[in-house]
C-alpha cells in the first residue's frame, strides 16, 4: 500500500506539537499567541472529526465514537449549564476529538512517527520549563511528572524494535524523571506502566523472555536508588513521602467527600444527568481531582456510563491486539488513564492528547506500519 500524503494530518502534527509546547509560549509570548495556537488547533479538530465521518467504515472505530459521545455530555453540560470554564471546555475537546483523523486518514507513517517523537521529546522539554518556572515563583517545585510519562509510550513504541536494552534504558530515564516530579500520582502510574509493558513483554511469542525480566530487574533496581537519594536528599520530597505515609491526600479527601454527600441527597435528576459543567465547582470549591468524580457531579450517573464505556472500549481493543508490542502499549495508555480518572484529571489534562493521538495511530486500520522504517 503506497504512503499518501495528507496535509490535514500533518498540519494537525504541527500545530499538535506547537500546542505541547504551551507552557514555554505562555511564559515567554503571552495568552495572545497561546489563544490563537488553540483556535487553530479548535479549526483543525473540528475540521478532523468531519474528515473522521466522511471516511469509509475502514476507518471508523467504535472507540472515537464513544469518546465523542463523552464529549456530547460535556458539551451539553456546558451549555445548559452556562458555564465560564471555556478553557477547561477546550480542553477536553482538544483531548476527546484529537484521535478522530489519526484514527480514520491515510498518511505516511514514517512522517507521523516523527511528528510523535517530536511531541514526545518536546513534552519532556516543557516538564524542565515547568520545574524552572516554579522555583523562579519560589514554589514547591514538583510537578509536570505527567508530562514525562505520556513520552515513555511514544519512545517505547516507536522504538520497539530495537533492543529491550535500548527500551530498558528508556525506561529508566523516564521513571527518573517521573520520580523526581515529586507528583505521587504521577509516580504510582509510571510503576503500574512499567509492572504492565514489561509483564506482557515478558510472555512474548508464549515463551518467558529472559532479557525481559533482566530489564525490568534493572528498571526497577534505578528506580529504588533514585527514590533512596531523593528522599536523603530532598526536604520536599522526604516531606511528601511521610504525608503519604501518614495518608495525606492534599484536600482530596474533603472534595471526595463533600462531592459525594452532596450527590447522595441530590434530586433525581441531578443524579442521573448531573449539575452542569461547573458543578463540582460550586459543590466543593474546586474540581474533583477525579475525572470519575468530575463526571459524576458535572453529567451525572448517565455521563459517567458512558465516559467508562469508553475507557472499556480500548480495554477490549487492547485485549484483541495480535501484536505485543501495540498490545503492551494500549495497556499502558489504560494504565496511565486508570489512575489519573481516579485520582487526577485525565481528559482534561493536556498531555493526554498524546497518549491519544498515539493511540489513534496505532488502532488505524488504513496505513500500513512497515512503512515507518
Amino acid at each position: 500500500m503506497p504512503c499518501k500524503k495528507n496535509y490535514l494530518i500533518y498540519a494537525l502534527f504541527v500545530i499538535l506539537i506547537t500546542y505541547t509546547a504551551y507552557t514555554f509560549l505562555w511564559m515567554h509570548f503571552g495568552l495572545g499567541v497561546t489563544s490563537v495556537v488553540q483556535l487553530v488547533l479548535l479549526g483543525l479538530v473540528i475540521l478532523g472529526f468531519f474528515a473522521y465521518l466522511a471516511s469509509p467504515s475502514s476507518g471508523k472505530n467504535s472507540w472515537i465514537n464513544w469518546l465523542f459521545a463523552v464529549w456530547v455530555t460535556q458539551a451539553l453540560a456546558y451549555t445548559l449549564g452556562a458555564s465560564s470554564s471555556t478553557t477547561q471546555f477546550k480542553e477536553s475537546m482538544f483531548v476527546l476529538l484529537c484521535a478522530a483523523p489519526i484514527i480514520s486518514q491515510q498518511y505516511n507513517p514514517k512522517y507521523a512517527k516523527y511528528f510523535m517523537l517530536v511531541m514526545g521529546a518536546v513534552s519532556i522539554a516543557m516538564y524542565f520549563v515547568t520545574i524552572s518556572m516554579l522555583r523562579l515563583e519560589e514554589e514547591n517545585s514538583y510537578g509536570g511528572g505527567y508530562m514525562t510519562l505520556v513520552a515513555f509510550t511514544v519512545l517505547i513504541y516507536f522504538f520497539r524494535h530495537r533492543s529491550v536494552r535500548t527500551r530498558m534504558i528508556i525506561s529508566i530515564i523516564i521513571f527518573v524523571l517521573v520520580l523526581s516530579s515529586m507528583k505521587r500520582g504521577d509516580i504510582l502510574a509510571c510503576i503500574l506502566v512499567i509492572l504492565v509493558y514489561y509483564y506482557i513483554m515478558l510472555r512474548h511469542n508464549g515463551k518467558i523472555d529472559s532479557k525481559v525480566i533482566v530489564a525490568l530487574i534493572f528498571v526497577v533496581f534505578a528506580g529504588f536508588l533514585t527514590f533512596k537519594y531523593m528522599l536523603s536528599t530532598s526536604d520536599i520530597f522526604a516531606l511528601r513521602f511521610e504525608r503519604t505515609m501518614e495518608g495525606d491526600s492534599s484536600a482530596r479527601d474533603d472534595i471526595y467527600s463533600s462531592l459525594i454527600n452532596y450527590f447522595l441527597i441530590a434530586p433525581l435528576d441531578v443524579q442521573l444527568f448531573g449539575g452542569g459543567f461547573d458543578a463540582s465547582v460550586k459543590i466543593s470549591g474546586a474540581r474533583a481531582h477525579s475525572d470519575i468524580l468530575e463526571v459524576l457531579s458535572c453529567e451525572g450517573i448517565f455521563g459517567l456510563i458512558i465516559y467508562l464505556g469508553a475507557f472499556f472500549c480500548l480495554f477490549r481493543q487492547m485485549r484483541r491486539r495480535t501484536d505485543v508490542a501495540e498490545k503492551a502499549i494500549l495497556a499502558s495508555v489504560l494504565a496511565i488513564w486508570l489512575v489519573k480518572m481516579v485520582f487526577s484529571m485525565f481528559i482534561f489534562s493536556q498531555p493526554t492528547i498524546i497518549l491519544f493521538v498515539l493511540t489513534g495511530y496505532i488502532l488505524n486500520k488504513r496505513i500500513d506500519k512497515q512503512y515507518e522504517y
